[in-house]
């Protein structure tokens, strides 16, 4: 009997390793000391793993078949961190150590490729938003320029919101799929004012979620809407800035 309970748990490990993928890493510039492989169960994080950098920044993680799909995050250090997001598939990533987020290459991975490319393309649009708010509610009307910036305003949303449709089209069973429809920016009409605009959020902040999807449980997407929400009644600010709460840098 012990035997066979010996030989049971010895095959449920061979198929847990036979079923893993590999999260390879290569760090230029990363300094010497233990990175760590943790998951997201709402705004918890919980240590999976650890792993030790060899001298030139390369570490790696097996993705056990117990391991859910979903994003993790990767320490660095307790103030500094990446994340990604796994789905079944091997991720090869390189970036450098002080730049962890505008460096970062990922060279495997489907589903990291439409992470990081949506984080950028949702931080290029959120830029340019921020630049031409200001100037659509407040730059002389009469002035020839007002109808430029009134035509790109419209303009950068519409870009957006293609871009998005085109993702959703591509790639519907994708997790980074979820993320990318929660994350969907509003569309603002030319004639709201400031405070229109910010009643506007308020109102319709939430159009994009669906509460009963339950795999978000394995990020972080409801607990930093959820504040950021909240930020929308404190915040003189319409919008909360770019993007980038994947990399996190202490000091930058």
């Amino acid at each position: 009997m012990k035997n066979s309970i010996l030989m049971i748990l010895a095959f449920g490990l061979m198929v847990s390793f036979a079923h893993a993928q590999n999260l390879s890493v290569q760090i230029k510039g990363l300094p010497p000391a233990d990175v760590y492989l943790a998951d997201f169960y709402g705004d918890k994080n919980a240590i999976l793993d650890t792993a030790v950098p060899d001298t030139g920044g390369v570490f790696s993680f097996a993705m056990k078949g117990s391991y859910h799909a979903g994003m993790y995050r990767i320490f660095l250090s307790k103030e500094v961190y990446f994340d990604i997001v796994y789905n079944r598939e091997n991720i090869r990533i390189k970036t450098d150590y002080n730049y962890l987020y505008d460096s970062l290459e990922v060279i495997e991975s489907t589903e990291n490729k439409l992470y990081y490319g949506f984080l950028r393309a949702m931080n290029q649009y959120r830029r340019k938003f921020d630049l031409l708010g200001p100037p659509n509610d407040y730059y002389p009307k009469s002035d020839s320029f007002y109808q430029l910036i009134r035509e790109q305003y419209v303009l950068i949303q519409e870009e957006i919101q293609a871009y998005i449709d085109g993702l959703i089209a591509e790639y519907p069973d994708a997790w980074t799929t979820k993320i990318v429809k929660r994350k969907r920016p509003l569309f603002y009409d030319l004639g709201l004012g400031e405070m229109e605009k910010r009643d506007y959020t308020v109102e319709h902040y939430f159009d994009h979620f669906d509460f009963t999807d339950v795999d978000l449980i394995r990020s972080n997407v409801y607990t930093t809407s959820a504040i950021e929400y909240m930020s929308l009644y404190s915040n003189p600010d319409l919008t909360s800035g770019p993007v980038t709460g994947s990399i996190h840098q202490s000091g930058g």
